[in-house]
């Protein structure tokens, strides 16, 4: 899994998601639905979107900020009961909702795509973020290893001493043979 994170500043607000995605898809591009419609659609609205697998995803904007209780994807039945969680913590505004499809009646999410300028692409680009635990991990287990090598090290008992004899001066020994013969063989 790869960590990913979007940013969406409108004015003074900022709202910040993170999540979760297949890690197949960490060499592409990614960018968010929800995002890209808040861009499109006026301050207030809610629409539900016809993804490729059959699933759909229900996106919505309040004050001109995706909604965290939208960009939910599902069947048909489980974005109805999102769209009308949504309804119920979010009072319609006074110029009522914008409301480009429902689930009856879904857009294909490429309309989104579709419509896009440059800049609305940049704003809505997803960042990858790195996993601490994944970048740092070795480099810690390392410093565990090396830290209770030392901690073990430090608790081995001493080796005993062992006396020491001096060395002999080297001309006081010597051996002495005489008739000493090429074959090895000789008297001492």
């Amino acid at each position: 899994m790869l960590n990913v994170m979007l940013t969406v500043k409108q004015g003074k607000s900022r709202l910040t998601a993170q999540g979760q995605i297949e890690a197949g898809s960490r060499h592409q591009k990614l960018y968010s639905l929800a995002a890209l419609f808040s861009q499109q659609c006026t301050p207030n609205g809610y629409g539900v979107y016809q993804l490729d697998d059959g699933r759909q995803v229900f996106l919505a904007t309040v004050k001109g900020m995706p909604s965290p209780m939208a960009d939910v994807t599902g069947t048909p039945e489980q974005i109805i009961r999102a769209q009308e969680l949504f309804l119920s913590f979010n009072p319609a505004p006074e110029d009522g909702w914008t409301i480009p499809s429902t689930p009856a009646r879904p857009l294909s999410w490429e309309t989104l795509v579709g419509q896009v300028t440059l800049a609305q692409l940049r704003f809505s680009r997803v960042a990858g973020v790195s996993n601490p635990v994944q970048k740092y991990g070795a480099g810690v287990l390392s410093l565990a290893a090396l830290l209770g090598g030392v901690v073990w090290w430090n608790r081995l008992p001493e080796p005993p001493v062992v006396p020491v004899v001096p060395a002999l001066p080297a001309n006081r020994h010597r051996c002495r043979t005489s008739g000493v013969t090429g074959t090895g063989a000789g008297r001492v």
